[in-house]
């Protein structure tokens, strides 16, 4: 058998191999080519629409951190309360759709109410939207498609919206980008779950566009796309207890811009504490003895005293920070029933029977089957279509016996409370108390727990 001199090996390997192509390069947000229609409502002409308090009101603040960023002023248009109708967010959208050169980013965000019409029909409660009239006075975000499908495949849109079953922006995302325009829909909720009343989803928008550093999770100096929602997902998730809408169809990489650096005080601490680390969710008590969830923003050791936790807090549009010590913090975990758990679910104040049809990261979806007893209806009431529920909305079980074969006794103080086992952590036995607030479950000495043992 003959044998191959290493040039022959190495030219039949030069010509054989096909020539490697560039990486593409990764795409980066030019703000002054940038569009921003930003409409925000927290008052309705119609007294049954909610309002939502008005202080420090994050849409402004958003438009604020796009000046910051070099939007210019005439590519900026802020429409809030009485000027934000149906026909200004539509005319100012097209008037920037018709204006912008091509190569163009468009950002297009709602904050207000999100309702469904008799028609099924996914609207956004501009401030002349009336829940009699939901046909002819609110916006339909499919009316949002026939505009902006007249820009091409150099521009990107970003659909940015904070309102409940937000997360149909992502049909509009999909459907720009099948007619050749790049889009990407980032919401607050998903098509199938509510939003909070509170501004967690527009702060991580606003975090992402001024660099906190705490969003740069692979530590490369960069803010991406991607790491503001995941930002979103995970703010939402542990602050509100429900799932963000997320359609990462082409540019999720898209660079926003650098990575601020850490401020001096949070340089110093400890990026990771005995049981906790830099970015972590725990519960914590806070400085005014409620318990609240907190993140870890790090860990200071001081020799006379125990291992404490630096907390940031978020309560509606501000933050608070406070101290911890890091033996009397606990996680955060998620209580889940299996899929077909039949559960007692509270939705505005009603108590529905209900089954899990979908488990997300602790989250539930739900398919209302029927009214409990008790519960007040008005002739001609529907029931709920399916929905993300959070855990202070699941009372427990359906059954009485599945119920007590779950539950334990926890003793405190010589009183025994009723819970779930959610977990074990560093120990202890943390615990769900069906019915009272998130915030009030914490992990305990197993010897506090006992199973219950009383027939339903």
């Amino acid at each position: 058998m003959s044998r191959c001199h290493p040039w022959v090996v190495l030219l039949t390997l030069l010509l054989g191999t096909t020539p490697l192509k560039a990486a593409a390069p990764v795409p980066r947000w030019d703000p002054a080519t940038t569009w921003a229609l930003i409409a925000g409502v927290v008052r309705w002409r119609d007294p049954s629409l909610e309002a939502f308090d008005a202080h420090h009101r994050k849409d402004l603040e958003l438009m604020e951190a796009l000046s910051e960023r070099g939007v210019p002023a005439a590519q900026r248009t802020l429409l809030i309360d009485r000027r934000a109708t149906r026909g200004s967010v539509l005319t100012a959208l097209a008037e920037q759709v018709v204006s912008a050169p091509p190569g163009a980013t468009f950002i297009v965000y709602f904050e207000g109410h999100g309702l469904y019409d008799d028609a099924h029909q996914f609207v956004l409660a501009t401030s002349e939207t009336h829940t009699d009239h939901l046909d002819e006075t609110g916006l339909p975000v499919a009316m949002l498609l026939p505009i902006l499908a007249l820009r091409g495949a150099s521009d990107r849109v970003l659909l940015w919206g904070d309102a409940c079953y937000s997360g149909h922006l992502a049909a509009v995302a999909s459907a720009l980008t099948y007619l050749g325009v790049p889009t990407i829909a980032l919401t607050s909720a998903s098509e199938v779950s509510a939003s909070s009343e509170n501004w967690t989803y527009t702060q991580a928008l606003i975090d992402g566009l001024r660099g906190r550093p705490i969003i740069d999770r692979d530590g490369d100096g960069q803010i991406r796309l991607s790491e503001v929602a995941e930002e979103a997902r995970q703010a939402m998730r542990y602050r509100e207890r429900q799932p963000i809408g997320w359609a990462p169809i082409g540019f999720a990489d898209l660079v926003l811009g650098p990575a601020a650096e850490w401020p001096k005080e949070q340089q110093a601490l400890d990026l990771e504490g005995e049981l906790f680390k830099r970015g972590d969710w725990v519960v914590a008590r806070r400085l005014d003895g409620a318990r609240g969830i907190a993140r870890v923003l790090g860990a200071k050791r001081d020799e006379d005293r125990p291992l404490r936790l630096r907390l940031e807090y978020y309560d509606y549009t501000d933050r608070a920070f406070g101290w911890a010590r890091e033996d009397r913090t606990d996680p955060v975990m998620f209580y889940e029933y299996p899929v077909g758990t039949r559960l007692r679910v509270e939705d505005d104040e009603v108590q529905y029977a209900a089954r899990v049809v979908k488990v997300d990261a602790g989250m539930h979806l739900v398919h209302f089957e029927d009214w409990l007893p008790g519960s007040e209806r008005e002739p001609g009431d529907v029931l709920p279509d399916d929905e993300f529920v959070t855990p202070d909305q699941i009372l427990g079980h359906l059954d009485p016996k599945e119920e007590a074969a779950q539950r334990v006794l926890v003793e405190d103080q010589g009183d025994l409370y009723e819970a779930v086992i959610k977990g074990r952590f560093h120990g202890e036995v943390c615990l769900r108390y069906p019915g009272s607030p998130f915030e009030e479950d914490d992990c305990v000495p197993e010897s506090r727990v006992s199973r219950d043992t009383r027939i339903p």
